[in-house]
């Protein structure tokens, strides 16, 4: 009997962690019991999830009780929150790194967070008594990762994903990520998205191990690359994440404003977020009055959606203006259409957009690059488009498809659980 206790932010509730849509399904097939615990009490639609899938809800925010109870939680686990801090703080007074005020509160905080999240998942071990093998998969490697390695009477194995936001430090709240050697210790494995995350956080920590593997992320398309290029009046661009400072799509507008050739252009934003009341602000005063260019905000759209766009509509070009990434889900889901796509060179993009597969810009690109950079893929001859495309999809279908990257996923699993046991 083999039993997975899968840590999740939001799935398998929408909207959010669409990427994990296409994992999911091998790691069900893996394993005989299945148990997600997801870290929101708040989003209500839920996706479609076969019915054995045990499925729990913990609040990441304290509750009243919660809050008032937190002493108590500290009195309970003096040593071990003693030992915490007193480890964390000599590991980063070893590598040279600052631990003032605010991260020594921040550092407080996660084991709080941590604690409460391992106690949460101590009951649902507790009601569901797993038999024979258990996998604690957190699917990121913050307060989940934490907490499963806080889980000292509990016989099973634990592993993480390290993507972007839980692995570059400048990326994280105060610049700081806490317990990352304590977590290291304790896990069996932590799989990296990109090579590039890998050499940032043995570099960054002094943490080298051969638990530490690239495991590559993948998405589903069965649909045929369509090679035959774009021959109607108008070029079509898109670009799909969620509106937040971080994508920078102001960028791509003012690009597009400065874009002129003889074809009309279409744009398309696939995506919400905070700033969307902004940018269409800024799209309607920079591309409104601007009779070559036609741009839609598509809003939220599911990534089957998406999908199916790109087959219908077999876009020319896929833009991202992000400052920091892991590997984009949205750049593999363009590459299996044969799409171009330019981006910056941050964090693992490199690894999947290379000198035939599309054009990496210096994250301090000036709007003038970017604008030239569209104008040349645009206007490239129908004979290296299609040569391009070809290249796009073969790059997708051996680096970035799901079934080969999942497979493989399950298979190191499958190690690891046996070396264990």
């Amino acid at each position: 009997m083999r039993t997975l206790i899968f840590i999740t932010s939001r799935f398998p509730y929408e909207p959010g962690e669409a990427f994990i849509d296409s994992e999911f399904p091998f790691l069900y097939s893996a394993f005989d019991r299945k148990i997600i615990i997801t870290r929101n009490v708040n989003l209500k639609k839920l996706k479609p999830i076969p019915q054995d899938v045990r499925l729990y809800r913990h609040n990441p925010s304290s509750s009243l009780k919660e809050y008032l109870q937190i002493p108590i939680l500290l009195l309970k686990n003096i040593r071990k929150t003693s030992q915490l801090i007193r480890e964390e703080l000599q590991f980063r007074k070893e590598k040279g790194k600052n631990t003032g005020l605010k991260k020594k509160l921040s550092l407080l905080k996660a084991i709080i967070k941590s604690l409460q999240l391992r106690d949460f998942i101590s009951d649902v071990i507790k009601t569901e008594r797993p038999e024979g093998e258990v996998l604690l998969y957190s699917y990121w490697m913050n307060a989940g990762a934490r907490a499963i390695c806080m889980l000292d009477n509990v016989n099973a194995v634990r592993i993480t994903r390290a993507h972007r936001v839980d692995l570059y430090e400048e990326e994280a709240e105060d610049g700081y990520l806490p317990l990352v050697r304590h977590t290291f210790i304790k896990l069996n494995a932590i799989f990296f998205i990109s090579g590039h995350g890998k050499k940032y956080f043995e570099k960054t920590h002094g943490l080298i191990h051969d638990k530490n593997i690239v495991s590559r992320l993948g998405i589903i398309n069965t649909l045929p690359l369509i090679s035959e290029t774009n021959e109607s009046q108008a070029f079509r661009i898109v670009s799909c994440s969620s509106l937040i400072k971080v994508k920078r799509v102001h960028l791509l507008i003012r690009a597009l404003s400065l874009v002129k050739i003889s074809k009309r252009i279409i744009w398309n934003h696939f995506g919400e977020g905070p700033l969307e009341d902004e940018l269409k602000t800024l799209a309607g005063s920079v591309l409104g009055n601007y009779s070559g260019i036609e741009y839609k905000f598509m809003g939220r759209v599911m990534n089957d959606q998406i999908m199916k766009f790109y087959s219908e509509n077999i876009p020319d070009l896929l833009v991202n203006t992000s400052s920091s990434e892991g590997i984009p889900v949205s750049i593999m889901e363009a590459q299996s259409f044969g799409i171009p796509v330019i981006a910056t060179d941050t964090g693992g993009t490199g690894e999947i957009i290379g000198e035939q597969t599309g054009i990496l810009i210096p994250v301090d690109f000036t709007i003038e690059e970017l604008a030239g950079h569209i104008v040349n893929i645009l206007l490239m001859e129908p004979d290296e488009k299609r040569r391009m495309k070809k290249a796009i999809y073969d790059n997708w279908k051996m680096n970035f498809n799901a079934f080969t990257n999942f497979k493989d996923f399950i298979n190191n699993i499958d190690i690891i659980m046996k070396s264990a046991s």
